[in-house]
């Protein structure tokens, strides 16, 4: 059985985030580049970071993110709020 990745487009890009590439990556770096790593005892099994607009939270989730880096999970589940439509219970993309 093959896996196929699914790539979900944008429906904000320009609002909340750069909507050039460069652009982004740009801002990413600089990001990560202002952050510092700390010393972790163990291996996080768990990571919340915020997913405001990159100006709003985008400090504080490459914080998070640059604890992690380079420790290779092999899955990792996003999980966030429906901002179109109300429902209750869980719904997954893909």
């Amino acid at each position: 059985m093959s896996k196929k990745m699914i790539i979900r487009q944008s429906a904000v890009a320009g609002q909340f985030y750069p909507a050039q590439r460069e652009e982004l990556d740009a801002q990413l770096a600089s990001l990560f580049d202002q952050t510092k790593k700390i010393s972790l005892r163990g291996r996080p099994k768990i990571l919340i970071v915020p997913h405001a607009g990159i100006v709003y939270s985008g400090k504080v989730a490459a914080w998070g993110f640059k604890q992690i880096e380079n420790l290779g999970y092999s899955k990792i589940m996003l999980l966030g709020a429906s901002h179109q439509t109300f429902f209750q219970h869980a719904a997954i993309f893909g």
